[in-house]
């Protein structure tokens, strides 16, 4: 039996946690069977639920998401009768059922929950209360901290030096930084490690490189013509090939892959989280892995001719699409 309150203003530490919580206690396979999800629930659907007992095999796990059981708000309070016969229940709990209650708290509002409630003081006997407190601007060292710690689970080292390049770019907001690794990972490959020139040199403003990958993949020509065009502003077509190489490279491995593994079993291949994995094979549900290697071929052949002067950096972009 394991019992958790995960609550507080950094909702991407909070989301990474209860997947992390879910995974070990209910493996990758999750089913109505093993796994409930509950939002806002009153008491007596809430008791129902808590009360029930798991399967003959295997772990139960109950999500409850809730802020008025935790958090005093103007909304009617949860009645104190209604509240001991919760915590009865919590305390009797098969060894087979977990419950993990989820309070998130709006970003700025310096909302707490409610510590003296006999509910929070009844879960942090019996089980563990967790704490996300966003990260401040001024958070330097703890934000690199969890730059670096982030890329390593990722399977990636980011030097010290180029973390703090990063922090500097973006800021505390995990989310987004979380997505720049991702991406920074992507234009490194295959290479493992992102150094501080890497981050200086490609900048914070590749987004559009990447719109312009994914909408290739989309074969949605206009948008691709468009989206080149804002790339031709800033970058040099050689820098955007060398990024789409590498992007393609690795789409093509994923898409391989994809015919005869899981996408459990490509994220251990590739360390990449799975469901990183699953978001990026459905970006390339549109193309094939023939045009995937079609489409590295043209990239192979654009390069050659600008790099010959044959044709125009950007009328050799322009013809690839």
């Amino acid at each position: 039996m394991s019992v958790y309150l995960l609550w507080g203003e950094d909702d991407f530490r909070l989301e990474k946690a209860l997947k992390n919580l879910r995974k070990k206690i209910i493996g990758d396979e999750t089913s109505p069977l093993n796994h409930r999800v509950l939002k806002n629930p009153d008491p007596k659907i809430l008791l129902e639920n808590i009360q029930t007992t798991g399967m003959m095999f295997g772990n139960l796990l109950i999500e409850i998401h809730s802020k008025k059981l935790f958090v005093r708000t103007k909304e009617k309070e949860i009645a104190k009768e209604d509240t001991d016969k919760i915590i009865d229940v919590l305390e009797a709990l098969p060894q087979s059922v977990s419950v993990i209650f989820i309070c998130n708290i709006d970003k700025g509002t310096g909302k707490k929950v409610d510590g003296a409630s006999k509910i929070v003081k009844s879960l942090k006997k019996i089980g563990e209360v967790i704490e996300f407190k966003p990260f401040r601007s001024y958070d330097t060292k703890d934000v690199c901290a969890w730059i670096v710690e982030n890329a390593k689970e990722k399977g990636i080292i980011i030097r010290p030096d180029a973390a703090m390049e990063l922090f500097i770019g973006v800021g505390e907001d995990l989310r987004r930084l979380d997505s720049e690794i991702d991406k920074l990972e992507l234009l490194v490959y295959p290479e493992k490690t992102i150094t501080k020139k890497t981050v200086e040199t490609l900048g914070l403003s590749t987004d559009n490189i990447f719109t312009f990958a994914e909408v290739l993949v989309a074969k949605n020509k206009s948008k691709s013509y468009a989206e080149l065009g804002k790339l031709l502003e800033k970058d040099e077509p050689l820098r955007i090939l060398a990024f789409l190489q590498s992007a393609f490279n690795k789409w093509i491995l994923l898409k391989s892959d994809a015919k005869t593994m899981s996408y459990f079993e490509i994220s251990k291949k590739h360390n990449m989280h799975e469901y990183r994995v699953q978001k990026e094979l459905e970006k390339l549900a549109s193309m094939s892995l023939d045009e995937l290697i079609l489409m590295q071929k043209k990239l192979t052949d654009t390069e050659f001719k600008i790099k010959s002067g044959k044709v125009p950096g950007k009328l050799a972009m322009e013809i690839m699409i």
